[in-house]
């Protein structure tokens, strides 16, 4: 009888083993891919965009809630995915992954069949943009650009399309000084050219039209954007697809893959990149100073690294060679070169080398109160041109120090197995501009004062109007009562400052839904002041008509905010990103608000299933529905 019980025992046993073995593995099972990533350390922070394909179930939806994540010797890292392609209904069949190389060691792709919502702090953002200034008659900027902003300040303006001072600017790169709120002309640092140009006596360039653009990836990593530009007779077209990696330090990379195409051959200088030279200074326009010129240039040439001295305060009108396009100085291989100050550098790396040097500086403007020079180091060739595609290539654009060109250089090919994602992407047509007419009343201004002002170097008061989207779109000075602007539909916040001998005063606001061509009436006073307490930390936002109008965060007890006077606005009181206060008030000429609410301290300890401590670093965000 006991045998007969345990044949029976053993039975259950193999029918128990055999049902569970046909029960699928838990939704929450992992699948791990190893990356063979063995690089220097000193490479630290180099972005991997890498292709990945997954074999095994990879459920997601997007590229906000998936179950792709990386590991670092064990440790979640922040990362990225795009470019998903599914094999069924949420389940990734393949997509790139992006991360920062942490240094040598173990790297992991760890995925499954169970989702969930991304959590990373989002470091990069990108905006469609249009900016405006004429600071003197004549003498404007308008431009159509891509913002790249890193954790709330702007890093740089891609430009589509428009003009500074009548230099074309399609397919271009302004570099915006380190630490920047915003893209307004003072805030330039230096200037870089991917557009095609040549040049027999008269110059033409694919700067000077956009085709199409396209914003292709905007992640919390990374971002990408498209852009096809030609010359007006159609003659030289430029595609360029330009990646912006976030970066924890100083160091700053943008990648382009850039294709030149010209439908007709010649003979004479063509250029396919150049770093400009642009330094200009005003004693009486803020705007206007910008820029820097560094003293030298170095670069890999034929025989190695070679240095030229740059003249940073040319005083002639002609162009001063320093390197004449003739003397067929050439990149080699590895092909790089800076403009440095031998330690601060902005840097070309290209992947194809043979490239013709060529540099030269020239004072532009030369006038009591404003002083403008430039110049450039441009690549390229010389000689007989042929039709077709011209270059073909990835070019980074590197900003750190100049000691560090070398790492810098290695990194450029190490990494390139590592990098994926640098096709061209395609393009769509641009949106519509309109022509709007601000015209203010109740204050005037003298004619063409900002241009007096410059030409005299005498503080003559003017008005200036500045229009707001989140970001300054554009600055324009009032002449005979108007500004006007060209800008695309939207809802805008516009703003009248003063500037006279006291500084700049803000004396009107109003707010406009734009969808055509329009004029707006704006009534202006005298500047205010609002003076609000609250806890430190708090961020205070000023609200007319339900735009924000002014934006500060409490770093003291107390705070000043100018805002013009006689008017009605809402202050609303976040902490954290919980709306803690809200108020209606009006301005007369000077106002106090006060407001206080208590604030806790909250102390996450956390241990692992033993009751230890946690032996790798850990990223705690706290979100909630009413934030």
């Amino acid at each position: 009888m006991d045998g007969d019980m345990d044949t029976v025992r053993m039975a259950l046993v193999v029918v128990v083993v055999l049902m569970l073995s046909a029960v699928p593995a838990r939704a929450e099972d992992h699948y791990y891919q190893k990356i063979d990533l063995h690089l220097s350390d000193e490479m630290k922070f180099q972005p991997v965009d890498i292709h990945m394909s997954f074999e095994k179930p990879c459920a997601g939806k997007d590229e906000k809630r998936h179950s792709i994540r990386v590991l670092y010797n064990g440790r979640e890292i922040e990362s990225q995915i795009y470019d998903i392609r599914f094999k069924g209904t949420d389940d990734i069949g393949s997509c790139n992954v992006v991360f920062l190389y942490q240094g040598d060691g173990e790297y992991l792709v760890r995925y499954g069949e169970e989702m969930e919502t991304v959590t990373y702090p989002d470091h990069v953002e990108v905006t469609d943009s249009y900016y405006a200034i004429e600071p003197l008659p004549g003498y404007a900027a308008k431009l159509n650009y891509y913002g790249i902003w890193e954790n709330g300040n702007i890093l740089f303006g891609i430009c589509q399309e428009g003009n500074i001072f009548h230099v074309e600017m399609g397919n271009k790169v302004i570099k915006v000084r380190e630490g920047a709120d915003s893209f307004k002309m003072s805030n330039w640092a230096q200037t870089f050219s991917f557009a095609l140009f040549h040049s027999d006596g008269t110059e033409t360039g694919s700067d000077e039209q956009l085709v199409g653009k396209k914003i292709l990836v905007d992640g919390n990593l990374m971002a990408r954007v498209a852009l096809d530009t030609a010359s007006r007779d159609g003659k030289l077209e430029t595609k360029a697809t330009y990646t912006y990696y976030y970066s924890p330090v100083n160091e700053k990379r943008v990648f382009v893959r850039v294709q030149h195409e010209a439908r007709e051959s010649w003979k004479g200088n063509t250029t396919y990149a150049y770093i400009a030279f642009i330094k200009s200074k005003s004693r009486t326009i803020n705007e206007l100073n910008m820029g820097n010129i560094f003293p030298y240039t170095h670069f890999n040439g034929e025989m190695g690294v070679e240095e030229y001295a740059i003249d940073t305060n040319p005083e002639s009108k002609e162009f001063q060679w320093i390197i004449p396009s003739t003397d067929n100085v050439r990149l080699g291989n590895p092909a790089w070169i800076s403009v440095d100050n031998r330690k601060d550098a902005y840097a070309f790396i290209f992947s194809k080398g043979g490239l013709t040097v060529s540099a030269g500086v020239r004072e532009e403007v030369g006038i009591p109160g404003l002083e403008v020079d430039g110049g450039g180091v441009s690549l390229g060739e010389h000689g007989s041109i042929g039709r077709g595609t011209r270059y073909d290539g990835v070019v980074e654009l590197f900003i750190g120090e100049y000691e560090h060109m070398e790492r810098e250089v290695n990194a450029f090919s190490s990494f390139m197995p590592f990098r994926n994602g640098f096709e061209l992407g395609e393009v769509e047509r641009e949106r519509e501009k309109h022509n709007l007419t601000v015209r203010v009343h109740l204050r005037h201004t003298i004619p063409f004062s900002s241009y007096l002002s410059t030409l005299t170097g005498l503080p003559i008061p003017f008005i200036e109007i500045e229009l707001w989207n989140d970001h300054l779109v554009a600055q324009d000075a009032v002449n005979f009562r108007t500004a006007s602007f060209e800008i695309p539909e939207g809802s805008y916040v516009v703003k009248a400052y003063r500037h006279g001998i006291r500084g700049k005063t803000f004396i009107g606001v109003q707010s406009l839904d734009f969808k055509e061509d329009a004029t707006l009436h704006l009534f202006c006073t005298f500047q205010g002041e609002l003076h609000v307490a609250a806890p430190e930390g708090s961020t205070i936002l000023i609200l007319k008509d339900k735009h924000i109008v002014a934006r500060e965060s409490m770093n003291a007890l107390e705070i000043s905010i100018p805002l013009p006077a006689l008017a009605t606005y809402t202050v609303q009181v976040l902490y954290r990103g919980f709306l803690m206060e809200e108020e209606s008030f009006f301005l007369p000429f000077s106002r106090s608000l006060s407001f206080d609410f208590d604030v806790h301290e909250f102390r996450v300890v956390m241990k692992d299933t033993l009751g230890m401590a946690v032996g790798v670093n850990l990223t705690l965000l706290m979100t909630s529905d009413d934030m």
